[in-house]
């Protein structure tokens, strides 16, 4: 059922794709509901080694 549903959505559809240029960063995510509250590009210069630290 489920591969029906991906299908329907149109996921793996290249057109419907964006490229990551214009994808906001994880930080600037977080940051968005929070305002000042977390500088969104200093966390996201941060993420990739924060994350090796500890996550893996």
């Amino acid at each position: 059922m489920s591969g029906m549903l991906e299908k329907r959505a149109g996921l793996w559809d290249a057109v419907a794709q964006m490229s990551r240029e214009y994808l906001p960063s994880p930080g600037l995510i977080l940051q968005a509901p929070v305002g000042a509250a977390i500088d969104g590009v200093a966390y996201g210069g941060e993420l990739q080694e924060r994350q090796r630290r500890t996550l893996y």
